[in-house]
C-alpha cells in the first residue's frame, strides 16, 4: 500500500489526543469518609474492573477513530498490476482510443460491437479521478481527435463517448494510438496511459510490430487494450463487384459480377444474388451452389439499361448480422449507340489482308456495341469524332494536322484513341508538333524478330495474362516493327524478348491513348492470328472507356469532385443514394479557374450515389462507395499491450505482462467504512456504557 498525499500522514501524532484528554479528566480524587458509603464499597471495588475495560475499549475506538480519519486524508492506495481489468492509475493522464471502423457494427442481435465498446469506454472514465485527465480520439484508418489533448473536463469527454457514431470505414490502429501517445508526451502526469476499445479484428493489428515499437519511442506510457464482442463471428459478404463491358450500351445488355465471400466455419448452401440498377427493382438474381466455409463464389447476372448517362449498379444478399457488406454499389457511363472508327486508307488489293480487316473482325467479335466503320483519315470530321466510342487509326502517314488535333481534343474530352503505324510511317511519329500527346516517340524499323514476354504483365490491358497456363503468349512474333520510346509517365502494354514495349499508353486529360510498334497485319505481327487478339481488342475498348472524373470509386470518408460545364456555375447540388429514398443537399457548383466544380468534402455510407445539378435532369456525376473487403473478415488478433517502463520498455502482445508494471488504485472507500463503523461503534458504546452507569 502507498499514499498519495503523504505528508499529511504527519498529523499521526493527534492519535494521542483522546488518551490525553482521557488521563487528564481522571484526576485525582479526594478522599471523604462518610459512613453510609461503607456499605458500597465492596460493590465499587467488585465493578471497578469493568469499569476500567469501558474505558479502555472507548479510548481504543476514539484512538482509531482519529487514525482512520488522518489516513483517510493522506488518500491510501494500492499497487495492482497494469494489465488489470477495470484498474485505472489515480491520478492518471489518459487518452481513449476508440474503434469506430465498419465491423464494429456487428450485432449479437441486441447491441453493436461499438455499444460495447462505448459501455466499457464509460466504466474506465467513472474510475478517474476528479484530478485525471483524458483525452479522446475514433480510430479507424486515420486517427480522428475529438477531444485531441488530455482535459481535466472529464465530462466533456463522457458526452462525446455518447454521441459517436460508426462509420464505414477501414480499420489501422496505428495513427490513433500514435496520436494517442504524442499527446500524453506533451502531458503533465506521472502515471500515463492509453486505453484501446476495440474487436479486436485482424486487420486492425495489422500494424503490430509499428505499436509495439512505441513502447520504446515512449517508455513511460502504457497502453492497455479492451477487447469486446465475441472472436470470429460468422459473416457472409459481397466482396465485388464488376460490369463487361465497363462503358455499356444504352438497351443492350451487359454482363455482371458479383463476388461472394463465406466468411462462417461451416459450408454455406442457398445464397440468394440480386443486381438492380440505381433505386430500381432488382432485373435479375441467381442462387448460388454451396460455397465452403472460407472460400468465395461468383454470380454472373445481366442487366440491360433503359436511361443512357451516368447510373449505379447495387449488388444485395441477404443481411446477416453485419449489414454494411451485404450490399455492394458501382458507379458506371451507361453510352448511347455509337460507333468505332478505324481511320484507314482504302485499298484496291484483297482487304483481307489490310489493317482495318483484322480490326474490323476483332471489334465485332468482341460484342462490344456499336458499329464498326472505316473511314480515310482526310473525311474525319467533329461530327464523325463526337460520336465514336473509340477510334483506331491504322494509317498515321496520311492523318493531316487538322486530323491529329480533332483527335487531340476527342482524347482529352474523355475519348479512346489506338495508333497503330504502317509502312509508310514516320519514324518521328510522336514527337512532332501535332503527336506529342501520344504516349510514346517511334524510332527506327528493326528486322530483327522478337517474341512477346508473358512474365510480369501488370497493365489493366493485359495483367489477366501474366499466367503461362492460362494461354502461350510467347509465341507471338513480331517480325516489322518499330522502335518505341515511351514518353514520361506512359506504361508498357507489354515487352519483347529485347526489351522493346509491344505497345504505350497513358492518359491524356480526361481520355487515354494507345500507341503500338506494329502494323495489325500477319506480316508485321502473328499477334492477329493469334486467339488472344480479339480479347486484346477488347481490353482496349474497356481500358479506354473509363472516365475518372465522371464516376468514381471511393472509400469511405473520402472526398469527391468532379468538373462540370461554367455555366452552372452557383447551381445547387443534390445527392441521390441508391440505398435511401429522396435527395440531399451537397451545397452548390463553385468557380475553379475556366470550369465549374462539384466538391463533396466527405461520404462516408457505401452505396451508390448520382450528383445532379439544378435545372438537369440527367446527372452530372456518379459515385460509389463501398467498405474494404477486408472489413468483412470479423477474425480477431491477440491485442497488443505496452506496459509503462522506466528506463527501458517492455512491450508485449496477448497481455502478459512481462515486468511485473504496477499502477496504484486509491482505497479510500474501504477506509472511509471503517471510519464510519469505528465512528458509530464509538457513539453507541458511549452512550451505552454512560446510561449504565
Amino acid at each position: 500500500m502507498t499514499f498519495l498525499a503523504p505528508w499529511l500522514l504527519a498529523a499521526l501524532p493527534a492519535v494521542c489526543v483522546p488518551a490525553v484528554i482521557h488521563l487528564l479528566n481522571r484526576g485525582k480524587p479526594r478522599p471523604i469518609r462518610w459512613a453510609a458509603m461503607q456499605f458500597l464499597l465492596d460493590s465499587v471495588r467488585k465493578n471497578q474492573r469493568r469499569l476500567q475495560m469501558r474505558d479502555l475499549v472507548l479510548l481504543i475506538l476514539r484512538v482509531l477513530v482519529v487514525a482512520f480519519l488522518v489516513i483517510l486524508f493522506a488518500r491510501p492506495a494500492v499497487w495492482v498490476p497494469a494489465g488489470s481489468s477495470g484498474v485505472v492509475p489515480t491520478p492518471v493522464s489518459g487518452m481513449i482510443v476508440l474503434d469506430v471502423s465498419a465491423s464494429m457494427a456487428q450485432t449479437d442481435g441486441r447491441r453493436s460491437r461499438l455499444d460495447l465498446a462505448r459501455e466499457e469506454a464509460l466504466k474506465t472514465l467513472e474510475r478517474f479521478s476528479a484530478d485525471s485527465l483524458c483525452g479522446l480520439i475514433l480510430a479507424t484508418d486515420r486517427a480522428v481527435p475529438v477531444v485531441p489533448r488530455p482535459s481535466n473536463n472529464l465530462e466533456l469527454v463522457h458526452d462525446n463517448l455518447n454521441s459517436v457514431l460508426g462509420t464505414s470505414s477501414a480499420t489501422d490502429l496505428l495513427p490513433a494510438i500514435e496520436r494517442a501517445f504524442q499527446e500524453l508526451a506533451r502531458s503533465p502526469g506521472a502515471e500515463k496511459m492509453v486505453f484501446v476499445y476495440t474487436d479486436s479484428q485482424e486487420s486492425a493489428w495489422r500494424a503490430r510490430p509499428a505499436i509495439l515499437e512505441l513502447a520504446g519511442k515512449f517508455p513511460g506510457i502504457a497502453l492497455r487494450s479492451i477487447p469486446v464482442g465475441n472472436a470470429g463471428e460468422p459473416n457472409t459478404a459481397i466482396t465485388g463487384i464488376s460490369i463487361q463491358p465497363s462503358a455499356p450500351t444504352l438497351g443492350k445488355p451487359a454482363k455482371v459480377r458479383i463476388d461472394v465471400r463465406n466468411l462462417t466455419e461451416t459450408p454455406l448452401d442457398g445464397v440468394r444474388v440480386t443486381l438492380a440498377a440505381n433505386r430500381d427493382k432488382p432485373q435479375d438474381e441467381a442462387t448460388l451452389p454451396p460455397i465452403p466455409a472460407g472460400q468465395s463464389s461468383s454470380a454472373n447476372l445481366k442487366i440491360t439499361f433503359d436511361t443512357s448517362g451516368l447510373q449505379t449498379l447495387r449488388a444485395e444478399i441477404p443481411q446477416d448480422l453485419f449489414p454494411a457488406d451485404n450490399l455492394r454499389s458501382l458507379a458506371i457511363r451507361v453510352g448511347t449507340p455509337g460507333k468505332f472508327l478505324i481511320l484507314a486508307e482504302p485499298t484496291s488489293g484483297d482487304h483481307r489482308t489490310t489493317p482495318a480487316f483484322f480490326l474490323r473482325t476483332a471489334l465485332v467479335a468482341t460484342q462490344k456495341g456499336g458499329d464498326v466503320q472505316v473511314v480515310p483519315p482526310a473525311q474525319l470530321t467533329a461530327e464523325e469524332v463526337a460520336t465514336a466510342i473509340a477510334i483506331f487509326v491504322c494509317s498515321p502517314a496520311t492523318v493531316g494536322d487538322a486530323q491529329w488535333a480533332l483527335l487531340e481534343k476527342f482524347v482529352r474530352g474523355g475519348g479512346g484513341v489506338v495508333v497503330f503505324p504502317e509502312g509508310k510511317t514516320s519514324a518521328a511519329l510522336g514527337a512532332t508538333p501535332s503527336t506529342r500527346w501520344l504516349p510514346g516517340t517511334l524510332g527506327k524499323r528493326l528486322t530483327e524478330s522478337a517474341t512477346w514476354v508473358q512474365a510480369g504483365l501488370v497493365h489493366p490491358v493485359t495483367a489477366s495474362w501474366a499466367d503461362a497456363n492460362r494461354t502461350r503468349l510467347t509465341n507471338i512474333s513480331a517480325d516489322g516493327r518499330f522502335e518505341l520510346a515511351p514518353h514520361t509517365g506512359a506504361a508498357p502494354l507489354a515487352s519483347y524478348t529485347d526489351g522493346v514495349p509491344v505497345a504505350v499508353s497513358c492518359e491524356v486529360g480526361a481520355g487515354r491513348a494507345v500507341l503500338f510498334g506494329t502494323s495489325p497485319v500477319p506480316a508485321s505481327t502473328k499477334l492477329v492470328l493469334h486467339p488472344f487478339f480479339p480479347i486484346l481488342v477488347g481490353g482496349l475498348v474497356d481500358y479506354l472507356a473509363v472516365e475518372q472524373s465522371a464516376a468514381q470509386a471511393l472509400r469511405p470518408g473520402e472526398s469527391f469532385s468532379a468538373s462540370v460545364p461554367p455555366a452552372l456555375i452557383g447551381k445547387k447540388v443534390v445527392l441521390s443514394s441508391d440505398r435511401t429514398e429522396g435527395r440531399t443537399d451537397a451545397g452548390v457548383v463553385a468557380a475553379a479557374e475556366t470550369e465549374g466544380k462539384i466538391q463533396i468534402s466527405s461520404v462516408d455510407n457505401p452505396g451508390g450515389y448520382q450528383v445532379f445539378v439544378e435545372g438537369r435532369d440527367e446527372a452530372a456525376a456518379a459515385f460509389s462507395v463501398a467498405i474494404d473487403p477486408a472489413e468483412s473478415v470479423l477474425t480477431t488478433a491477440e491485442p497488443v499491450q505496452i506496459e509503462a517502463a522506466k528506463g527501458d520498455a517492455k512491450a508485449a502482445a496477448g497481455g502478459a505482462a512481462a515486468g511485473g508494471a504496477k499502477v496504484t488504485r486509491e482505497a479510500w472507500m474501504f477506509f472511509s467504512v471503517v471510519l464510519l463503523l469505528l465512528f458509530i461503534a464509538e457513539l453507541a458504546l458511549a452512550h451505552r456504557f454512560t446510561m449504565s452507569r
